[in-house]
Formats: C-alpha cells, structure tokens, sequence
C-alpha cells in the first residue's frame, strides 16, 4: 500500500507544481485527481464512439451502436465502399513499464485482415484511451493510427502507447508516470456505451 500512496502522492505533486497547466490546466486540480481515484466504472457513450469511428481515415458517415457484447459499425467511405462490421471486446493487458493492449475480436473475422477495419478499430481504441487517462485533456492528435496488429485470425490488437494522441502526451513532463499508475481492467459493450473498468495500480477496491 506504502508504493501506492507514493503514486497518488506524487501525481498530486505533479498537480500542485503545475503539470497539469502544461496539459491545458484540468479545474479542480487535485480534488479532481483525488476524486478520480475513486471512480473505477467510467462509460463512453455511442454518440462518443461514432464522434470517434467518424474520423478515421476516408469515412463518410458512420453509425454504431455498442449492444449484447459488441459495438456494431455501419460505415459507408468517400471510395463508395461500404462495411458493417462488429468489434467484440476480448482483453486488456497493461504490463508494468510495459504494453498498454486491447484485443478486439472482429466479426466477420475475415474482416480484420481488412485497412478499413484496422483503422476503425485504432478510432476506438483512441477514444478508449481517452477515457482511461480522463484525468488530462487530450489535444487533436497529429496524423496516424497507432499500430493494430492481427493477432489471430479475427482478433486485433493495438497497443495504447502507439497512438499519435497518446505518443503526444508522453512528450509532456508527468504524464509517464500516470501512465504506469492507471490500468484498464476490462472493457464491456452493451446498453449504448463501452463501459470500463479503470484502476490505480496498488490500490484496492
């Protein structure tokens, strides 16, 4: 518990000598960041998720619904070609000082090997990180997708950290250490929202 409270310690230090000013001053400071702490269930809702899928590479419109275990994409693209596509949250893996993954099984599977369904799927995760590391104000990130791997035939996986968005941040003084003190439990679609399951490495329940 003793490291634990050295984390929580030193992101309210971070707080109070003016880190957060470097990410666009987040209000409330740390009684925002304390309050965080306590807050494990976070939800992205799907006009969130559309707002994000919508700005992968070559869309045109795009409508999705997260329901029964799966956000489902209708998309249609400037080339005239159109996909519907599902992404089923399967995993999360963030290591210590490591990978910050998400796997995502795609149906139909034949479809992850697909551009187009890599570069919705890096959308999502991008919205995904957004939602882990709340507590900072993510800027319009610069071009890219991150990288997706196909793990298995109809599985994908990202790694957070490659994320222009993301790869942003560490740039900025602080942030790498919030990266290391925050990890993604889990990942549920359903009800019009991925629902996640965010904790502070050490801290209990």
């Amino acid at each position: 518990m003793n490291a634990a409270l050295d984390v929580v310690r030193s992101l309210v230090r971070l707080v109070g000598e003016g880190v957060v000013r470097q990410w666009r001053k987040v209000d409330g400071g740390a009684k925002r960041l304390v309050a965080d702490l306590q807050m494990h269930r976070r939800s992205i809702e799907d006009p969130k998720l559309t707002a994000a899928v919508a700005q992968a590479a070559g869309v045109r419109s795009v409508s999705l619904r997260a329901e029964s275990g799966a956000a489902r994409i209708d998309a249609s693209f400037e080339s005239g070609e159109e996909l519907q596509v599902a992404f089923v949250p399967l995993a999360t893996r963030f290591a210590p000082r490591g990978a910050k993954e998400l796997s995502f099984r795609v149906e139909p599977p034949e479809l992850a090997q697909h551009p187009r369904v890599r570069s919705l799927f890096a959308a999502l995760a991008a919205e995904v990180a957004r939602g882990v590391w709340r507590i900072v104000e993510f800027e319009a990130p610069p071009a890219g997708e991150g990288i997706v791997e196909v793990e298995s035939r109809g599985t994908l996986r990202i790694d957070l950290r490659t994320l222009p968005a993301v790869r942003q941040l560490l740039q900025r003084a602080g942030f790498a250490i919030l990266l290391e003190a925050v990890e993604l439990r889990s990942i549920r679609a359903d009800e019009g929202a991925f629902h996640l399951d965010v904790g502070w490495v050490g801290l209990s329940r």
